[in-house]
């Protein structure tokens, strides 16, 4: 059994963006794959208030969402703080 929902997500932001950007045309050149996923990954990404309604939206009661080196976002909540639907 669970006691935390723990979810690492890396935050949409403009210096992702670009240091996803300036990787792809330096060091990951030659990988097709990176060069072509990286500002892609970081555009699909979350924004915190998008990652707390999105957890609203799955029926989490409490929550949280802290921020982490390199804009990565970590949302946190009890397993057992859940809404009760109806």
């Amino acid at each position: 059994v669970a006691r935390v929902i723990i979810v690492s997500e890396l935050e949409r932001c403009w210096p992702n963006y670009l240091g996803a950007w300036l990787l792809a045309r330096t060091l990951w050149r030659r990988n097709r794959l990176s060069r072509l996923d990286a500002p892609l990954s970081v555009r699909r990404a979350f924004k915190r208030s998008e990652l707390l309604a999105l957890s609203r939206r799955a029926g989490l009661a409490n929550p949280r969402v802290y921020r982490h080196y390199f804009h990565r976002l970590v949302l946190v909540s009890p397993s057992h703080a859940r809404l009760r639907s109806g």
